[in-house]
């Protein structure tokens, strides 16, 4: 029996600021092309009903799957009206605009940003080009034919001033320089962060003997790695994300030449189980990343999520024509970063126990990370 009830004397924490939480995705689009011919490119013309569909599905992903993030890179879409068309769509209930710039693919294929106007602000965006003098038949001057490869001669390598190479990128890199509002753009605190957005050169041309396609994106590596080293060298404290579909799978050695800049794979993190953004032939792949810099995983009280979101690559292309569900609006499977910034202090409730010693025994509060 208890002699006397305990009383606990506790401590009600200060009210704390509202947490913030960013959240940053990356998102393959599978041949987003309207319904308009460019004669300029090898575009497949959609018909009115199966561009629409796909633009409610693309939506239904950002809205209900992805839950609207800050940012979304996306790789495959034909021009800025396909873009319009989807930030336009009804199931999308936040203001989203975009970056863009056309780029050299055969296919007219280009990568572009996302971004919600009410919590970014668009300092400055580029796309940068390399120039490389492999001989392949790939890249936005070569003939496609890797057996009897040609490379038209189109830019300069060395600097000399003489052309003595070809593009590097069909779908080059994507710069750009923005400002997080917290909590939003009309008031509170800012951070700034750089992304580079990519859509490096795919296996499509390899067989199971020779990887036709590893030198170029090798090459594509080598270069991204020197725009992050520049970037980094300007600004040693640089929260930089590089991220978008790299065509290439973990511990791949383009994945391992961005690695060594000092960049983190948070795709590292995900279970393996669950660590596959493309299904080829029944093998689970993973394509598409997200690395970060070191500093941005320093912030003491930022904790970081990184998801890959199963809505495409486990379920069968008959499910691309219905146009009431998300799933199955693209082959790859969106991976989803969030940035969670937390500065309420957690309490965990007081536990008391009376263990035979007629002893006190009480679980102290403790504080997030």
């Amino acid at each position: 029996l208890l002699a006397e009830p305990i009383v606990l004397q506790t401590t009600v924490p200060p009210e704390p600021v509202a947490h913030f939480r960013v959240q940053i995705a990356t998102l393959n689009l599978h041949n987003l092309f309207d319904t308009i011919d460019d004669p300029a490119t090898d575009d497949p013309v959609r018909s009115p009903a199966i561009y629409r569909r796909q633009l409610k599905k693309l939506a239904l992903t950002i809205h209900d799957s992805l839950g609207e993030p800050l940012l979304v890179a996306v790789q495959e879409v034909e021009n800025g009206d396909a873009l319009q068309a989807l930030v336009n769509r009804p199931e999308i209930q936040a203001h989203y605009e975009y970056l863009w710039q056309d780029g050299p693919d055969g296919r007219g294929i280009d990568i572009a940003l996302l971004y919600r106007v009410d919590s970014i602000k668009v300092l400055g965006f580029e796309v940068r080009q390399g120039c490389t003098r492999l001989m392949d038949g790939l890249g936005p001057d070569g003939n496609r034919d890797v057996r009897n490869p040609v490379n038209l001669v189109t830019c300069d390598s060395d600097g000399d001033g003489r052309l003595d190479g070809n593009r590097l990128f069909s779908r080059p890199p994507f710069i750009a320089r923005l400002q997080i509002c917290e909590p939003d753009c009309v008031r509170g605190r800012v951070r700034n962060i750089h992304l580079i957005a990519n859509h490096w050169k795919s296996k499509s041309e390899d067989t199971p003997v020779t990887a036709y396609t590893l030198a170029r994106r090798k090459e594509q590596a080598r270069y991204v790695a020197g725009l992050v080293t520049e970037l980094m060298a300007a600004d040693p404290g640089i929260q930089l994300i590089v991220l978008g579909d790299f065509n290439d799978f973990l511990h791949s050695e383009p994945l391992q030449i961005l690695e060594r800049t000092g960049l983190v794979n948070l795709l590292l993190n995900v279970p393996h189980s669950r660590s596959y953004t493309f299904i080829f032939e029944g093998v689970s792949q993973n394509l598409d990343h997200i690395l970060v810099s070191p500093a941005l995983l320093d912030p003491v009280g930022e904790m970081r999520f990184t998801q890959i979101v199963h809505i495409n690559a486990d379920f069968p292309t008959s499910v691309e024509t219905n146009p009431y569900t998300a799933v199955r609006a693209t082959d790859h499977d969106p991976v989803l970063l969030a940035l969670i910034s937390d500065p309420y202090q957690v309490f965990l409730p007081s536990v008391l126990s009376f263990p035979s010693q007629g002893s006190l025994g009480m679980l102290q509060p403790l504080r997030s990370p």
